[in-house]
């Protein structure tokens, strides 16, 4: 339970206690199972923000007053200078350790303070001795010495940073970089990661690395896989979406706050942009001219993570979750396409096929905001309706006969589901 709900039942207890709904010893009872309310929690988290900002800022105006008169320094000077920086730096740290080290705000000030300086460093030392080098190399030098300081400190800011510039050297790399090495970079951050969510899974440092993670997974997957990828690319990330979306849903999924359901969250944005992308006739063409040059290893690929992502299904229908099955199937339905594309290269079939899904789901999530009162699962059903009537009218793969089909078929449904609704209200007003 979070802390403002258990701050809200302590402040019912008196109340239940008087009128008899619970006995006096229940109270010290369910005071000693939830613990003390941390009152100060929300100052120490601005505290700890602007801590951060604090030192990013003061780090990049010592690097600016550096950068004042640097070319009229000889080498000596500016050596002595970077080394008592970097210096001065390790002995904040490390003062901090001896002396701060249960305080976050200290820890995670110092480090990134120290990782700030890391690279001004490297950079001014560079720039000295006229040390060819690109900046991948240097992004890459400067993540790989700052990632002692995550396990050194414990801390959480160093490592979103060093996601961050691990994700940039994906991008900025050469071709000739093994693509592979960068998931055992990305992978350095893991053992912190699984202890933050041993600790608490929906704490704000859990949350925030569970974004970065997900969030640079994505971008240095494509990245990696950007020549393997060719006609099923679309399809591979359809269902990397849904194997992400289950995983929120099985494992991330008792916050009450959508801001900490990262995995669930990226995964129904995904899922729904890369159908509604599917919605569209020139995608399945284009799958269909590339089929028959699919190579094994990317049919490997989508074959395994449609494994995955059917075992997951599994998993949340167990756990008696089928209506959130829903938005996840997008690689399913995807799948029943390629085998229409495979007799229909046109892909009209196909075409049809995940229009019919996305309004389908599109209806769905309007019904359920209706049922349940949330204003937010409406309008995303809205969004989603109003979202394909737009697409379809400026589609001019559709004649203007279907167009216009679809557009009263549309119509109707709509008036089919304010009719039933009203009739709904009247029911319960009765």
């Amino acid at each position: 339970m979070s802390q403002k709900n258990v701050k809200w039942l302590y402040e019912q207890l008196p109340e239940l206690v008087e009128k008899k709904v619970i006995p006096t010893e229940s109270v010290e009872l369910i005071r000693s199972y939830y613990g003390p309310v941390n009152k100060n929690l929300g100052s120490r988290t601005m505290l700890m923000i602007f801590g951060i900002i604090g030192v990013i800022l003061v780090g990049l105006g010592m690097i600016l007053i550096l950068a004042h008169n640097w070319e009229k320094l000889d080498r000596m000077t500016r050596t002595v200078i970077i080394v008592g920086k970097l210096l001065t730096a390790q002995i904040i740290a490390g003062a901090v350790i001896w002396l701060k080290k249960d305080q976050a705000v200290w820890t995670e000030s110092a480090s990134t303070f120290l990782m700030l300086i890391i690279g001004a460093s490297i950079a001014l030392i560079g720039q000295t001795y006229h040390i060819a080098d690109d900046f991948s190399s240097f992004i890459l030098t400067w993540m790989l010495l700052s990632i002692p300081l995550v396990y050194i400190m414990k801390v959480t800011t160093p490592a979103l940073l060093y996601l961050i510039g691990i994700t940039i050297w994906a991008i900025s790399a050469d071709s000739g970089v093994d693509k592979h090495f960068i998931w055992p970079l990305l992978g350095l951050t893991g053992f912190y990661y699984w202890q933050l969510l041993k600790r608490n899974r929906y704490g704000n440092p859990a949350v925030l690395l569970s974004w970065a993670l997900t969030l640079c997974f994505y971008i240095c997957f494509g990245k990696a896989f950007a020549i393997q990828l060719q006609s099923l690319s679309t399809v591979v990330y359809a269902t990397l979406f849904a194997i992400t979306y289950f995983i929120g849903l099985i494992w991330f999924d008792d916050s009450e706050k959508n801001w900490k359901k990262p995995f669930k969250t990226i995964g129904v944005a995904g899922c729904i942009s890369v159908s509604f992308l599917f919605t569209t006739k020139n995608v399945w063409k284009s799958i269909g001219w590339g089929l028959d040059r699919t190579e094994m290893a990317e049919a490997f690929l989508l074959g395994s993570l449609m494994v995955v992502a059917l075992l997951l299904i599994g998993i949340v229908m167990k756990k008696k979750r089928k209506r959130n099955i829903l938005f996840g199937i997008a690689p399913v339905v995807v799948g029943f396409g390629l085998v229409l594309l495979y007799f229909d290269r046109s892909g009209i079939n196909a075409t049809v096929l995940m229009n019919a899904y996305v309004f389908f789901l599109s209806i769905t999530l309007i019904l359920r905001g209706v049922r349940e009162g949330s204003l937010g699962v409406l309008n995303v059903g809205m969004l989603m309706v109003a979202a394909m009537m737009i697409m379809r009218f400026f589609d001019s793969n559709f004649s203007f006969v279907v167009r216009g089909l679809a557009f009263v078929v549309m119509g109707s449904c709509f008036l089919v589901t304010n009719w039933v609704m009203v009739r709904r209200k009247k029911e319960v007003a009765k």
